[in-house]
C-alpha cells in the first residue's frame, strides 16, 4: 500500500497539506489461521485522501465509490476511528479531514473495513514531519477495524498494510511476519 502527494503539494513532508493512499483488499481467517493469517488482493481496494486541518479531531468530508452510505461520524467509521486513534497519539494540535473512495463492496469478505482504516492512516502518515512506523500504523488501524467487527483483530489489517501473505500474533504487542 502506498501514499502519494496530491497535486500542488510541496516535496517536503512538513509542507504537505494532503496525501492519498491506496490499501488493497484482503482475505482473513486463512486456513487454520483464524484472526492471525491473511493475504492481500491488489486488484481492488480503497483509497483515502487526508488533508491536515487547523482544527483538532477528524472530519469526514466525502464518501464515494461502490459504497456511499457509511457514517460520516468519525467515531462510527473505520477510517475515521483509525485516524482518531492516530490523532489521539499525536496530540490535540493535529487534525485531519478525510475523503474516502470505496472500491470494496460491503460484506464482500474482502476486508473493506480494514482497507479503509489502513488507507487513512497511511495517507495521514505521509503528512507528518516524523512519520510513524508500520507497527504504529497497524495499531491505529486496528482501532478502526474494531468499529466494524466489535473487537480488535489484525488478519485483514496486517495483510492490507504489509501486503502479501501475513501472519500476525498478538493484539497489545503484535508481531508481524510476511510469508
Amino acid at each position: 500500500m502506498s501514499a502519494t502527494d496530491q497535486p500542488g503539494a510541496s516535496g517536503s513532508t512538513a509542507a504537505r497539506t494532503s496525501a492519498t493512499a491506496f490499501a488493497p483488499a484482503s482475505v482473513g481467517n486463512v486456513a487454520i489461521g483464524f484472526d492471525i493469517l491473511g493475504f492481500s488482493i491488489d486488484a481492488l481496494g480503497d483509497r483515502a485522501t487526508v488533508r491536515r486541518s487547523e482544527h483538532s479531531g477528524v472530519t469526514i468530508t466525502a464518501i464515494r465509490g461502490v459504497v456511499q452510505d457509511l457514517p460520516f461520524d468519525a467515531a462510527r467509521n473505520t477510517a475515521g476511528r483509525a485516524l482518531m486513534a492516530m490523532q489521539e497519539a499525536l496530540g490535540p494540535e493535529v487534525g485531519f479531514e478525510l475523503q474516502l473512495d470505496k472500491g470494496i463492496p460491503l460484506a464482500s469478505g474482502l476486508g473493506g473495513s480494514a482497507a479503509s482504516a489502513v488507507a487513512a492512516v497511511v495517507a495521514a502518515n505521509a503528512l507528518l514531519p516524523e512519520p510513524r512506523t508500520q507497527l504504529e500504523l497497524l495499531k491505529y488501524a486496528m482501532q478502526g477495524e474494531a468499529v466494524a467487527s466489535g473487537s480488535v483483530h489484525v488478519d485483514n489489517i496486517a495483510a492490507s498494510l504489509y501486503g502479501g501473505l501475513v501472519l500476525t500474533v498478538g493484539i497489545d504487542h503484535p508481531r508481524v511476519k510476511q510469508i
